[in-house]
């Protein structure tokens, strides 16, 4: 049996307070930033498999809401659905796992990734989300990425998904190579320059990674002496915790299922209607026919079977309502911020997304789920309380 000492905290669910990130939601804004080397005994960034969880908003009668978005075979447009973000949960799967013989998924350790595989949502599949602790400057404008005088900044994290990230590690060393004259094969440190991030769509939180410029910590020594001895502080630092918080919020078994089963449940509507409103009334007066189409609650019972639900952390998200206008189709990009519900259409009022929490745990990864308690619920008994 574990000892303890009057000075461990030992709460049910120990908060982590939020570093602030970079946010960029207006169209035309631009941030410049640098990245510094790290601090001794600091990581230079951090990253985690995370659950993007996002669905079809839905009408009152269970169609799919749809939206015009690209078609990339004739360049033109269709419809499709308009998806609505759910939650972003860490992933509960082993990375060993993930990465080996589980083919990017954790089918046991997480549920995320047992109903990705048992309902085919790719959408469920996790991914990597990344952290990275960067200066941003004070420029004259939001518009601008002019230094303000006298110079100042901000430690912020900067979040990027993989798709993002593949593109900052892809095309920024060639940048830096091109506008430093290094030779072709030279290793570049990202601390030699400036990186400039547009914004290139408020709406959708699209940001674009512009060409680097010349550092202006290092050209001009009375920007490096204001900024370096700003990194230089510990104190200024995201912790470990942080940092793991910014990828998504701590994957609890409890929320993470209410979130799968949100998606799911609107998954299977949208899919059974499809997007031709036409075939809709079709649909509508059919059949429904045995076997997939039984409750999904029921399902997602037998994939949460050895989830231990005891003791878990109980400060649910709430529930925020929807934008106010339709949008076109949602395309995160790969330099977002993530708020999704801004970037999503108008859906019924019953179908509000929950939030993201701020609330986050500690730095220690994910445990495996353990054995199934005396005391726990059924998946149908969580959502019935939960209503």
């Amino acid at each position: 049996m574990p000892r303890g000492t009057y000075e461990d905290t030992l709460t049910t669910a120990e908060q982590v307070t939020p570093f602030d990130y970079i946010k960029l939601d207006t169209t035309g804004d631009y941030a410049r930033i640098c990245i510094p080397a790290p601090l001794p005994g600091h990581v230079p960034f951090w990253w985690e498999y995370v659950h993007s969880i996002k669905a079809p908003w839905l009408n009152d009668d269970g169609t799919p809401v749809l939206i015009s978005i690209p078609n990339k075979r004739d360049g033109g447009t269709k419809l499709g659905y308009n998806l609505g973000f759910i939650g972003q949960r860490l992933c509960l799967g082993r990375q060993e796992v993930i990465e080996g013989t589980g083919r990017g998924l954790d089918t046991e350790a997480c549920e995320a990734c047992h109903a990705a595989l048992e309902f085919g949502i790719t959408s469920l599949r996790p991914e990597r989300r990344f952290a990275v602790p960067v200066i941003k400057y004070n420029t004259t404008s939001r518009t601008s990425t002019e230094v303000r005088k006298p110079p100042n900044g901000d430690i912020l994290v900067w979040r990027l998904n993989q798709r993002g990230w593949n593109e900052f590690k892809g095309t920024t060393p060639g940048a830096i190579r091109e506008l430093l004259d290094l030779a072709e094969d030279a290793p570049v440190d990202f601390a030699d320059v400036d990186l400039v991030l547009f914004c290139s769509e408020g709406t959708f939180q699209r940001v674009d990674l512009k060409p680097p410029l010349r550092s202006a910590r290092k050209r001009y020594p009375e920007i490096g002496v204001v900024l370096d001895a700003l990194w230089a502080e510990p104190a200024n630092h995201p912790s470990e915790a942080q940092l793991r918080a910014a990828c998504g919020r701590d994957g609890d078994a409890t929320f993470m299922a209410a979130d799968v089963k949100n998606a799911v449940d609107r998954w299977r509507s949208a899919e059974k209607f499809g997007t031709d409103p036409e075939k809709w009334a079709a649909v509508a007066t059919a059949t429904p026919v045995a076997g997939p189409q039984q409750d999904v609650a029921a399902q997602l019972d037998s994939l949460m079977a050895d989830v231990d639900r005891n003791g878990m952390d109980e400060f649910a998200p709430a529930s925020v309502p929807p934008p106010a206008a339709p949008s076109a189709s949602f395309d995160e990009g790969g330099f977002d911020d993530d708020t999704y519900a801004a970037a999503t259409g108008q859906p019924p009022a019953a179908a509000a997304a929950p939030a993201l929490s701020a609330d986050r745990s500690p730095a220690a990864p994910p445990p495996v789920p353990a054995a199934n308690g005396s005391g726990a619920k059924s998946f149908a008994e969580i959502m019935e309380g939960a209503s």
